[in-house]
């Protein structure tokens, strides 16, 4: 049962109910009964609505009972204790108080933010009103203000991609909508990959950041915690008491222009459109695709460029409730801010070097001038919402809900936007815009029987199915080959078909009055599907010129159970497990192998050859041996006597060159093994190691590193193996524990230690053969293990301010992972040593009524990634005379160059705050945000670059100093009519978000104006 922090002081008991059920979410029904003559006793700390009831009603005379009433109601019933109370005959006439609806129904946004300091794990909550005041202009705006939490490639996508603490990617975040997932990796070309959640913000109600695994009910954590997003329902629409309610709303934004989208010319000879030139490297340059993006003057005030509106309709009825929405958004391409650019406008630093070719970020500027369109980031999406609830009982539910969200938004391969240096015309393109259908279906089912202790069940059952067409493919939108095939083809396009179907199932026992007990557990299938678009893939004639599409299935189960045990009112502990299986297939890979496009088996190496020189003296007599036998055989064959001599001669030079003198001669004898896992330790290297101390010119003839000596060759051909790559299932499985203890310090403050443990099995994208980033053909992947640490102390504040709310959290955390799933050097998917990040946070909160606050500030102590086998390749010289590489060390911030890591790390420090009042009655609601991050940087990266350059793939960006600030106004004319004016980036900021992938700025200032009808 749900627990409340209660500061209720001692007064009028009709006044002490009232302050009760605003507190706890339910609403009081006392009909004409009061209670003015009896005082209420005082009511302090974190209790159950049964116990709060019990100190309340202390003392007074009167107790009370409760029971389930008609239309899922708790009904409170009083009754006299003391006979001195029944003044009169008969028996007590006293009231009957309904509290509307189960104590554990509080509405889901209070429910949310309260959760932040009445769990026992780290969480940030968003609710409906927050979510459609700063939604922003794409939907990774939903996450911005929760310090510590971001989404990667905000502006190039239309999509979320959840960064919880540093951590990204497909499994370690998934995010959920209604309890159903859907998400696709897509590959971003030069600049790595993003894990896509297709999201319709008009369509969400509430979003609770889990940050970390665990065992929480009906939730699948993933290595870096969760994001539970629901949609709004029933009680968003329909007033409470009411069996009918509508909302309309509708909103109009400036700050953002049509999209001056291109005609494509596939079908077309190349021949024909001025100025083109095929190929590759010449469809980088198409003409057609070139624009001005419009400047600061063209963003008009009073543009119509983005407008949005929503229809919900939804009825309460005895038996079942049901709601339709549907909602609609057309938003053009966005305006940059136009102040504070010069982070983004230094291309070079006080010593000359070139820092945008290092970090081409700070170039930005100068290709993009602040306040211009930014091309590609236009967005128009549709979205219908149905819910149907049928009551079965009082205590049982079954529910379904159906989303259908279509989208046509701007994207750009990333390494289109760069093109080529810094000038004006740098990557001022405009591509065709992608579209996206998403679907989704659950099926909901919850019985919780009265007086039984053994069940409380939940059930959910879900299909989701996502069609692609996206800009993603690597290619170009316009390409042709040359005279020989001039027509042109779109080589950008990547069309794919994404279904995922999954259970989720759990049920709650009180095993004693102290000890409960949940058992739960989840299926998941995936398949994944691409089309071809016309581009078959012929291994005779693919040039590289787009990415080969993947296609596979993946199943993955768990089963979990978790115990939660209160000794006493000061102390409660948690402890679990969860079993969990996975199996994979690359259904591509086997298409390609049948038809004989991709082979079936890979030759390796089992070690490096480990070369050196040695200085010999052959004799005369040696050469002589040689010599003369040659000489003899060449005579006999009918050649001259010149050149039968020139012939030996050569010969026994061969073997025995320069006889007389000192002669150097390659020796390969020894080699660097790998360990069984193919990986590259620099202790075994024998150059180093002691094992040829005694020799001179010691040298590790690493892959593709030329032409080699014969004995060198000699060597590498003993230490090679051939392995079978034909396409079979990958499979894991493993345990992973749970453990939390709860002390409450005061009735006020609580501290709690919290450990826990989660596997993540390689991916849909890590299980399938792409381009830029394969599987190890002779190694299967290991699971990430994650293991991390909490620790928190928690204050409720009301017991020295006079406030509904006031509560302080500050977090502690370690999270570390073994075996990270990474790209290495070579673009395969590897398992590397271990990933540390350590980090701090501040939650507090206070509303008087009249005035509320919020903030929250996360620092990150540390993001360190270690792996002897990268730090090795990154000690290799680079560059011709060079010895060392700044890499060298084991262990580097953020992570290695080449790998996606690097590419996710979030600011050192980021904070938000919030801040507002409550006027005329509460119909005026004024207020602020102001959202802050930390200029990155990171030294490991810039010492190697300022020394051997840019790694040319997948190289991060960075990010300044930034202080954005928000402000809203909201006028409530009567309980049907309701306007809210919205300003955000008020300063008119130029900036990126972090673990941003593309060079594309964020949008400036702008102003949106709603409109709410509730009917």
């Amino acid at each position: 049962m749900t627990a409340y922090n209660f500061n209720i002081p001692a007064q009028a008991l009709d006044d002490a109910l009232l302050s009760l059920a605003r507190q706890t979410g339910v609403e009081i029904v006392m009909g004409d009964a009061v209670f003015a003559d009896t005082r209420s006793q005082p009511l302090t700390g974190r209790l159950t609505l049964d116990q709060a009831l019990s100190e309340l009603l202390g003392g007074t005379g009167i107790g009370y009972e409760l029971q389930p009433g008609q239309n899922n109601r708790m009904e409170v019933h009083l009754h006299e204790i003391y006979a001195t109370r029944n003044t009169g005959g008969g028996a007590p006439q006293l009231p009957i108080i309904e509290v509307l609806g189960n104590p554990d129904d509080v509405p889901r946004d209070e429910k949310g933010y309260n959760a932040v300091y009445d769990d026992n794990l780290a969480t940030s909550y968003i609710g409906k009103t927050e979510i459609e005041r700063y939604k922003g202009a794409n939907p990774a705006d939903l996450l911005n203000g929760i310090a510590g939490v971001f989404s990667g490639d905000a502006r190039n996508s239309n999509a979320l991609d959840p960064n919880i603490r540093g951590i990204q990617g497909p499994g370690r975040v998934p995010l959920t909508i209604d309890g159903t997932e859907q998400a696709i990796t897509v590959w971003r070309g030069y600049n790595g990959a993003t894990n896509r959640n297709y999201i319709d913000p008009n369509l969400i109600g509430g979003v609770q950041v889990m940050k970390g695994p665990g065992l929480e009910r009906d939730v699948y954590t993933g290595v870096g915690g969760a994001v539970v997003t629901t949609t709004i329902g029933v009680d968003d629409i329909v007033e409470p008491g009411e069996t009918f309610g509508a909302e309309l709303k509708l909103e109009g934004s400036n700050g953002s222009v049509d999209p001056r989208v291109p005609s494509l010319h596939t079908g077309e000879d190349y021949r024909d459109i001025d100025g083109f030139i095929p190929g590759m490297l010449g469809s980088l340059g198409d003409p057609t695709l070139k624009l001005e993006p419009k400047s600061s003057s063209d963003n008009d005030l009073l543009s119509s460029d983005d407008y949005a509106y929503r229809l919900a309709v939804g009825t309460r009825q005895d038996h079942f409730d049901a709601m339709i929405a549907y909602a609609y958004r057309d938003k053009g391409n966005h305006f940059s801010g136009s102040h504070n650019a010069g982070f983004y406008s230094t291309p070079h630093d006080s010593d000359g070097d070139t820092l945008a070719e290092l970090n081409p970020i700070r170039g930005l500027a100068i290709g993009f001038p602040p306040g211009d369109e930014v091309l590609n980031t236009s967005s128009e999406m549709e979205s219908w919402l149905g819910k149907l609830t049928w009551k079965i009982d009082e205590r049982q539910e079954l529910s379904y809900t159906l989303r259908d969200t279509e989208s046509l938004y701007g994207e750009v391969m990333p390494s289109r936007i760069r093109g080529s240096g810094y000038g004006s015309g740098s990557g001022r393109i405009q591509w065709p815009l992608s579209s996206v259908d998403a679907q989704a279906h659950s099926l909901k089912y919850t019985w919780n029987p009265e007086h039984n202790q053994w069940i409380d069940f939940s059930s959910n059952f879900w299909f989701t199915d996502t069609r692609s067409d996206t800009y993603t493919a690597g290619g170009t939108p316009n390409f042709a080959f040359g005279p020989d095939d001039p027509l042109i083809i779109n080589t950008a396009l990547r069309g794919q078909d994404n279904e995922r179907t999954g259970v989720t199932l759990s049920n709650k026992m009180a095993l004693l009055d102290s000890l409960d007990l949940t058992l739960g557990g989840s299926w998941q299938y995936e398949k994944l599907r691409s089309d071809s678009m016309g581009l078959d893939y012929d291994p005779d004639s693919w040039n590289g010129s787009w990415s080969l599409p993947r296609a596979g299935r993946r199943n993955e189960w768990e089963g979990n159970f978790r115990f939660d045990w209160r000794p006493s009112s000061r102390l409660s502990f948690s402890a679990g497990a969860r079993y969990s299986s996975y199996w994979s297939f690359d259904d591509y890979l086997e298409e390609q192998q049948e038809a004989g496009n991709m082979a079936t088996s890979e030759t390796l190496d089992r070690g490096r050859v480990v070369s050196w020189t040695e200085y010999v003296v052959y004799t005369q007599e040696q050469w002589d041996s040689v010599y003369q036998p040659s000489y003899d055989e060449f005579v006999a064959a009918g050649l001259s006597p010149s050149l039968a001599d020139i012939l030996a001669s050569s010969v026994a030079s061969q073997q025995y060159p320069n006889p007389g003198q000192q002669t150097p001669v390659v020796k390969a004898d020894a080699a660097w093994y790998a360990d069984d896992q193919g990986e590259y330790d620099r202790a075994d290297n024998p150059c180093t190691n002691g094992e040829l101390a005694d020799v001179e010119d010691c040298t590790v003839w690493y892959e593709g590193t030329g032409t080699a000596p014969d004995a060198v060759r000699e060597k590498k051909e003993e230490l090679e193996y051939t392995v079978d790559t034909t396409a079979e299932k990958k499979r894991g499985h493993a345990w992973t524990p749970f453990f939390s203890a709860t002390f409450n310090i005061t009735d006020y403050s609580r501290v709690y230690f919290r450990y826990s443990e989660a596997k993540r099995y390689p991916s849909m994208f890590e299980s399938t053969v792409g381009f830029s980033a394969n599987q190890n053909a002779g190694y299967d992947l290991e699971p990430e293990h994650a293991r991390n640490y909490e620790l928190a102390f928690i204050q409720d504040l009301t017991q020295w301010v006079d406030a509904d709310y006031a509560d302080l959290k500050l977090t502690y955390y370690q999270h570390r992972t073994e075996n990270v799933i990474e790209r290495d050097a070579h673009w395969q998917f590897d398992n590397i040593e271990q990933q540390t990040i350590r980090g701090a946070e501040l939650q507090a909160r206070i509303d008087t009524g009249g005035f509320f606050a919020s903030t929250g500030v996360s620092y990150t102590f540390e993001n360190e990634v270690c792996d002897e086998s990268s730090a090795e390749f990154f000690s290799r010289p680079r560059i011709s005379g060079s010895q060392k590489s700044p890499y060298s060390d084991r262990c580097v911030q953020d992570g290695f160059m080449g790998g996606y890591l690097i590419t996710q790390a979030i600011p050192e420090l980021s904070a938000n705050l919030s801040l507002g009042g409550r006027f005329l009655n509460r119909d005026l609601e004024l207020g602020t945000r102001l959202v802050y991050y930390k200029e990155h940087s990171n030294k490991d990266l810039e010492e190697y670059a300022r020394n051997y350059g840019n790694f040319g793939v997948n190289t991060p960006f960075t990010w300044g100093d930034l202080l954005t600030v928000d402000a809203y106004a909201s006028y409530r004319f009567n309980e049907h009519i309701a306007m809210e004016l919205t300003g955000t980036n008020l300063t008119d900021q130029y900036y990126v978000d972090p673990a941003t992938r593309s060079m594309m700025a964020a949008p400036g200032r702008v102003f949106k104006l709603s409109t709410t009808i509730n009917f």
